[in-house]
């Protein structure tokens, strides 16, 4: 995929808009496709991810802020219930069962696990997931995270990989609909390098996307 290099129109009093160059004009067309994928309902459609898409992690060269995303196995309250009962894990009245697993969690497994609510539509509000990492950080080595994995699947003994899920408080989702980024925040040369790298999974995105509308609008 090309660079993304969208320009602003030079105007000048008494000119004409400077028409877009070939090459412009195909950059803004694949920008504007990336904006389609950020929009919650697609995110949410695709959910949970396998890997995320760099456009659903924040850039603060573009105030882009997109919902937060939680890295990490999905568990129903009634499978932490079950697993609390097991090693006696009784919350206290400050806390809930799903953080009392998570602190109990941590000290095993010594790193961070955050207990996070799935919030989308498509997941269920009543999912939490025991979060290694979110979109936003922190940031751990990859061999850490490949132990803590391990570490999860022996000690909840199954096979399941850890997925991204949509984990953003419900008031701000409620507010936002859209996380698209507006064009004229990309017209300098930075955050034109920085945003060369936002296709990621653009392709299956919006392919999925499209295919379930076209699916919905003939049945």
């Amino acid at each position: 995929m090309p660079v993304l290099t969208i320009m602003k129109s030079s105007r000048g009093k008494g000119k004409r808009p400077r028409e877009l160059t070939e090459e412009e004009q195909s950059n803004l067309t694949e920008f504007k496709r990336i904006n389609k994928t950020l929009t919650l309902e697609t995110m949410i459609f695709n959910e949970p991810y396998t890997r995320i898409p760099y456009q659903y992690r924040p850039a603060a060269l573009f105030e882009h802020e997109p919902p937060q995303l939680s890295f990490g196995f999905k568990f129903t309250d009634q499978e932490l219930a079950d697993y609390a009962a097991s090693k006696n894990i009784i919350p206290s009245s400050a806390c809930s069962l799903s953080m009392a697993v998570s602190v109990y969690v941590t000290e095993l497994v010594g790193s961070i696990i955050r207990d996070e609510m799935c919030t989308s539509g498509k997941t269920g509000s009543e999912g939490t997931v025991l979060t290694i990492y979110t979109n936003y950080g922190p940031n751990i080595p990859r061999e850490e995270v490949d132990r803590i994995i391990a570490w999860f699947k022996t000690e909840f003994k199954f096979d399941q990989e850890p997925r991204w899920y949509i984990t953003e408080l419900l008031e701000r989702l409620d507010e936002k609909e859209t996380f698209r980024i507006p064009v004229d925040r990309t017209s300098n040369l930075e955050t034109r390098e920085a945003l060369s790298h936002v296709s990621y999974h653009v392709e299956i995105i919006d392919d999925r996307w499209q295919e379930s509308q076209s699916r919905t609008q003939h049945s």
